[in-house]
């Protein structure tokens, strides 16, 4: 009789969580209730932060040694805790080439008398930087003698008169420029022009998001530079107010870049739970996260990148914690994917895409791109297609009270997965303070707010993949 009491109440109480489970998209079962609830570890979360933001990493700049050494950390993760490593994947990295924009030494400007005489020096990235894209000069030096224009009317009919000369365009000229022919217009019709040095106002958040500049990474699709051709500078107002002194008085100005564009083999990290059911193993939710930055800036300081994108990786990395520590047996396949590349332009997930371990159709990709910021900052679902999981990741996150909005964006590896036929999301939070710069640091990392990003994401692997 004690027995069949037993049973009774244990029906009773099975019934009563179904009934429970019925009120909300949230299902929280036996072993991975206890693994969503207890086993997040929020000071490995802050560890894995802290490592990979490490200057040993120097800023994880993608075809770097500190680049490599950052997917060898994760890779040894991936394989401690237990993860496969998938096919077509050497030990956990899966290779391609790619171009990577490498500054050997940091980029010079001065003004100089007739003489060549230094009168002033600016500061890369601080007061200037030299624009990395096709067809221009990205390395070397060029000098001549200042020349401003002050009405976009002067560069529009000829202009033969600015060869070799250093062209000031401030910022309402620029603009205009921007907005009808573009810089390569002008020097597509005089393409003897020593440089275009062009305004661009900190304090302005159309031309300036952030307030300040930063190191240019990013890598044109077509990597023809012409090492003959004219420059392109941005300065920010009060350089180019000098720069515009200067030429009234007929002085000079020299520019020097050192960039180079290296091809070079990096790796994606890439680690499975394959999935337990015959009939659900061959669809995939993938986690993914970018693991590159910004690399050094050559003037003392570096990128630690702690936002962007450490944080997308700590979480990644300690949801495969969880899922094998708590002998998780899914019944979809989950792939772990640290992307390479994606400061430089989607890189990583681009080459992943062409060459996937699975069936992209049959993938649902949550990517990780900026989360939990200590400013109080909803998540955004960026997307470039709307899909079912879209709705799906809005439902989870109306159930568990968590802040949300979306956007088409395809400024993240989102992006190039849905391209080829992924149902594709990228969870970010889109805060500019301390973006792309030295001062991303862990210290700017709301630690209960990643964890509550970690729940979040267990709790739909838990109803939709287990």
């Amino acid at each position: 009789m004690k027995k069949f009491k037993n049973i009774c109440v244990a029906l009773l109480l099975s019934l009563v969580l179904v009934l429970s489970a019925c009120s909300t998209n949230v299902k929280e079962t036996g072993e991975f209730s206890k693994n969503l609830k207890d086993n997040i570890n929020v000071s490995n979360l802050e560890a894995i932060i802290k490592e990979l933001a490490d200057e040993k990493y120097d800023g994880r700049l993608t075809g770097t040694e500190e680049n490599l050494k950052a997917a060898e950390y994760i890779a040894d993760y991936f394989k401690e805790i237990g993860l496969e490593s998938p096919v077509g994947a050497e030990d956990y990295m899966q290779y391609y080439f790619q171009g990577t924009n490498h500054m050997k030494e940091k980029s010079t400007m001065v003004i100089m008398d007739s003489n060549k005489n230094i009168i002033k020096e600016f500061e890369n990235i601080d007061d200037f930087y030299v624009n990395v894209s096709t067809y221009l000069k990205i390395n070397g030096n060029v000098e001549g003698e200042l020349y401003y224009i002050n009405s976009i009317d002067l560069i529009m009919g000829d202009i033969q008169h600015l060869q070799e000369k250093i062209v000031l365009l401030p910022k309402d000229v620029y603009i205009e420029v921007r907005n009808t022919m573009g810089t390569e217009g002008i020097l597509q019709r005089e393409p003897n022009i020593g440089a275009l040095i062009c305004e661009r106002d900190k304090e302005d958040p159309a031309q300036v998001e952030t307030g300040y500049f930063t190191k240019m990474v990013n890598v044109p699709r077509i990597t023809t530079f012409n090492d003959n051709g004219a420059m392109v500078v941005f300065c920010d107002t009060s350089t180019f107010e000098e720069l515009r002194e200067a030429s009234e008085n007929s002085l000079y100005t020299g520019i020097e870049a050192h960039y180079e564009i290296l091809n070079k083999r990096v790796p994606n990290v890439l680690g499975l739970i394959p999935g337990n059911d015959p009939k659900l193993k061959d669809q995939y939710i993938i986690i993914s996260a970018h693991f590159d930055h910004l690399g050094n800036n050559l003037n003392g300081s570096y990128n630690p990148g702690a936002f962007d994108n450490c944080s997308g990786v700590s979480v990644m990395l300690e949801i495969a914690r969880i899922l094998k520590e708590g002998n998780i047996k899914p019944k979809k396949s989950i792939l772990f994917v640290a992307f390479n590349g994606e400061e430089n332009g989607l890189y990583g997930s681009r080459s992943f895409s062409h060459n996937p371990p699975c069936d992209l159709r049959k993938a649902e990709v949550i990517n990780l791109d900026m989360v939990a910021h200590k400013k109080d900052n909803p998540i955004t679902f960026d997307y470039t297609i709307k899909s079912d999981l879209t709705e799906k990741l809005k439902g989870y996150a109306k159930d568990l009270n968590i802040n949300y909005s979306e956007k088409v964006d395809n400024r993240s590896d989102h992006a190039t997965v849905a391209e080829a036929g992924a149902q594709a999301v990228t969870i970010i939070e889109w805060e500019l303070d301390g973006y792309h710069h030295p001062n991303d640091i862990p210290d700017i990392i709301d630690y209960e707010e990643i964890k509550k990003i970690t729940e979040f994401l267990l709790t739909y692997i838990s109803n939709e993949g287990l």
